[in-house]
């Protein structure tokens, strides 16, 4: 375990914004996970994973904790039938490395998830999910240490409890770290995609049967029209959640824009588009200080300047909310987390 005090974070996080951390604390193993534990407790200080910081704002405070950095990177894979492959990925590989491994290899299964920034151990506690797959559609199980009772676990998938952008770590943040998570893929064609914008843009170019590559490769495309590059620009991507709302704010809102895209998920739950509401509410490229709602997609909030601080973030996301509230009379709720130890 490699220990280093009192680091300024602004390298530590896509929006490339945070104060300095009283350690931080780098795993390789999970030894040196058990020995970073240790070190918080008898520092009595937090313990936090930070992970690759990329759905992270941080604040420009001092951070009276520990930081925690899972750098343990290997990939395995088991065959469990002739068409099923288990690929077990540790918590520090690169989620993009993974997805292009699996690419590369022709498996099926996390190809939509292409570009995601982030780290492998970081997807289940967000559930990821892009262009019509999330992480649990393929997920089986993975590795953590429980600091409750200070014993290793392996957590099913009916364990984590995923739901949308939503999981059992969001319930208890400082009770698991993840060490390696375990995915089942299959060899065969990869189904039609249904996400609009990654249909049109195979109609576009001719691709009527798809292959995983043609899939992370269109995605890619895509992901870059609509995002900023976080080495160029910083940002966490997407902000806020799509909101799910009832008929009746659905019915509302349609009266006022007969246009308003949706997707049906029941009877009485549909899937609105946050950067939709953002744009409509007028706030496209608005800025505070330092901080910007990004041109080419309302749902992403930049380090514009380079300098902007935490502030800057919270205050536009805060009148963002508002703004959407007034308007739509519905509420947005972040993906990004904002962490503050003083």
């Amino acid at each position: 375990m490699e220990i280093k005090e009192n680091i300024s974070l602004t390298n530590y996080t896509s929006f490339h914004i945070g104060g300095t951390v009283r350690y931080l604390l780098t795993a390789d193993s999970p030894e040196s996970v058990v020995r970073a534990v240790h070190f918080a407790q008898e520092k009595q200080l937090p313990l936090f994973v930070i992970g690759e910081g990329s759905n992270l704002l941080i604040s420009d405070e001092h951070q009276n904790a520990c930081f925690l950095h899972m750098k343990n990177n290997t990939i395995t894979q088991d065959t469990l039938t002739p068409g099923e492959i288990v690929v077990t990925a540790d918590a520090g590989v690169l989620w993009d490395d993974l997805v292009a491994h699996t690419v590369v290899n022709g498996l099926s299964g996390l190809e939509c998830l292409s570009g995601i920034p982030g780290s492998v151990g970081a997807a289940p506690v967000q559930n990821i999910g892009a262009y019509g797959q999330e992480c649990k559609d393929a997920f089986i199980s993975l590795t953590a240490y429980d600091r409750d009772t200070h014993s290793w676990v392996t957590l099913s998938k009916e364990d984590v409890n995923f739901s949308y952008r939503n999981s059992l770590f969001k319930h208890f943040p400082d009770r698991y770290i993840i060490t390696d998570v375990s995915f089942r893929l299959t060899k065969s064609r990869p189904p039609q995609p249904t996400y609009q914008s990654l249909v049109a843009y195979l109609q576009t170019n001719h691709i009527h049967h798809p292959t995983v590559q043609d899939l992370r490769e269109a995605i890619l495309f895509l992901r870059k029209t609509k995002l900023p590059d976080p080495t160029v620009i910083g940002s966490a991507g997407s902000f806020f959640k799509n909101p799910v709302v009832t008929n009746k704010v659905f019915q509302r809102v349609q009266r006022t824009f007969p246009d308003v895209p949706s997707i049906k998920l029941s009877t009485d739950a549909i899937k609105l588009f946050a950067g939709w509401l953002i744009e409509k509410a007028g706030l496209k490229g608005v800025r505070e200080g330092g901080a910007q709602v990004y041109e080419q997609n309302s749902l992403v909030i930049t380090n514009a300047t380079g300098q902007a601080t935490a502030s800057d973030v919270k205050k536009l996301a805060e009148r963002i909310t508002k703004q959407v509230n007034d308007q739509f009379g519905i509420t947005l709720l972040p993906e990004v987390e904002y962490v503050r130890y003083l």
